[in-house]
């Protein structure tokens, strides 16, 4: 059986809170633990962390700022995630939505599996769709908690430019501020890219009176990486880095690619099903 899809240890600008209480930074994962492709998930969100790490062992208050001024959007209701949206503040907002739009995506997705999961015609896919299922819940649920961090980071973002350009706070947080509010939502397009692949397994092994809700919520994840691209170049474009930002928007696209081709294979390989 493979691992599951998704590093359990979290790691993510969420996840700072580790530093109130001087606990060691974890070690980044193996980068080929899920996949072939250095673009994976794990790959891509590690750093998050490190990038938003303050100088100096003790925590700073932009490290506090990242675990205080987290959305839960788990828990809203829909009603409420809307209201907060069309708020005017500055997050949630578009990298937010983002990420929800994903995890109803990869919902509809469990829903085939679901309704897929005991028939007898589709039993010899008994295990390897129960697998699929775990790892969908658990990118469902990371999903959510990066449109947390996403609202976190451009929280922070928006208090540091809000700042004189002088002042020590912003010269010494704004560029890892910057810095991490890319990376998170080059780290929702790994999440997205990820699912994807576990979805191109699954064609012609699910209850074909879902496949409409399956194609549409493989073509939902693959528009979020789309948008998701769009919010690391309008970050990107703020990194004094250059170079970081090259290597950054170099993943973006590679990751883009992965997303369209497999979207495309897995509207295919459905569309011949349902004939």
């Amino acid at each position: 059986m493979q691992p599951s899809l998704y590093n359990p240890l979290g790691y993510g600008i969420v996840k700072l809170r580790r530093q109130r209480n001087h606990e060691p930074w974890p070690a980044a994962p193996n980068r080929h633990r899920l996949h072939k492709s250095r673009h994976s998930f794990t790959n891509i969100r590690a750093p998050l962390l490190h990038a938003a790490k303050p100088v100096g062992s003790n925590p700073t208050h932009a490290a506090r700022a990242y675990a205080d001024s987290v959305t839960n959007l788990a828990n809203m209701t829909v009603s409420d995630l809307l209201t907060q949206i069309a708020a005017k503040v500055p997050a949630p907002g578009g990298g937010a939505a983002v990420c929800i739009n994903a995890a109803l995506g990869v919902a509809l997705a469990q829903m085939a599996i679901a309704y897929s999961l005991g028939k007898k015609d589709l039993a010899r896919f008994h295990d390897e769709l129960t697998e699929a299922q775990a790892q969908l819940l658990r990118a469902r649920a990371v999903l959510l908690e990066l449109g947390d961090e996403d609202a976190a980071a451009y929280r922070l973002v928006n208090e540091l430019q809000r700042l004189p350009e002088t002042d020590p706070r912003r010269v010494a947080e704004l560029e890892a501020a910057t810095l991490a509010a890319a990376n998170v939502p080059l780290a929702a397009m790994a999440a997205c890219v990820d699912v994807l692949r576990v979805m191109d397994k699954l064609p012609g092994k699910l209850n074909t009176r879902l496949i409409s809700d399956f194609v549409i919520g493989a073509v939902t994840i693959e528009a979020a990486c789309r948008c998701s691209a769009m919010n690391v170049s309008v970050n990107l474009a703020e990194l004094a880095d250059q170079e970081q930002a090259e290597t950054i928007e170099a993943q973006s696209d590679t990751m883009l690619d992965s997303a369209g081709e497999l979207v495309s294979t897995i509207g295919d390989a459905c569309a011949e099903v349902a004939e």
